[in-house]
């Protein structure tokens, strides 16, 4: 059973019930009913017709924090001088950091275009998780 917040609960009309939680990043998350889908993020609740949605994009991008954690580690290094052991293991940790931000460790994100929305909802997750969603969503719309 699905521990569904009060702010969601409210809304549900006779005969529809949520079938699935989806913990998306640290500030959404998204309830799949029978009838739509609501996305909560704090206090903010805002629920979508699977109908009205007109387009689902699945998105990689590479993880700048990652990225930036990698450039500075290695700028470090090369300031620490690159004739020390600990200068060298920085520069390598930094460039490990930088491909893998760019190439391996990307930042997962399902891009939703609501009919009636001007700006496209953004979700980021696990990539099990948006394909689960992505699934949902696309089972649910006619």
């Amino acid at each position: 059973m699905i521990d569904v917040p009060k702010e969601i609960e409210k809304y549900l009309v006779r005969d529809e019930f949520i079938e699935k939680e989806f913990k998306l990043d640290k500030q959404w998350t998204a309830y799949a009913s029978t009838r739509r889908m609501f996305l909560k993020k704090g206090s903010t609740v805002r629920d979508i017709d699977y109908n009205h949605i007109s387009s689902i994009q699945f998105k990689s991008n590479p993880n700048w924090v990652v990225v930036l954690a990698g450039i500075l580690a290695g700028a470090v290094g090369y300031f620490l001088q690159l004739n020390s052991a600990l200068g060298w293991a920085l520069v390598f940790a930094g460039i490990v950091l930088i491909v893998g931000g760019v190439f391996i460790w990307k930042q997962q994100q399902i891009e939703l275009s609501v009919v009636g929305l001007s700006q496209a909802f953004q979700l980021s997750g696990h990539r099990d998780t948006l394909d689960s969603l992505f699934k949902i969503i696309r089972e649910r719309r006619v």
